[in-house]
């Protein structure tokens, strides 16, 4: 783990976010493994400063998103777009797309 960021309850997730996220992928770039990393991310993350942070690193990123009120159709034809494998079902009957 890299620069724990431990903050107090009452203070907003998002705070600072990108900035935290840029230093640690840049540490990240001076270690020896060559192997992509994953940012699982809660949904208070989901802002769009943050995904283009994450978009542009390289790495995988997984955010839980908080559909607020946004049609969820317009993200099922995100994910038709950019996933590799299609659409399936997993174990839970979600529908997944990778």
């Amino acid at each position: 783990m890299l620069y724990c960021d431990l903050r107090e309850g009452k203070q907003y997730c998002q705070k600072d976010t990108p900035k935290y996220l840029c230093r640690n992928i840049s540490t990240m770039k001076k270690l020896t493994t060559k192997a992509p990393y994953l940012f699982p991310l809660d949904g208070g993350n989901d802002a769009t400063e943050t995904l283009r942070v994450l978009q542009k690193c390289g790495h995988f990123f997984l955010v839980k998103r908080n559909l607020r009120r946004e049609n969820p159709l317009y993200w099922l034809d995100i994910a038709k777009s950019v996933g590799k494998n299609g659409i399936h079902r997993n174990l839970h009957g979600q529908r997944v797309c990778r």
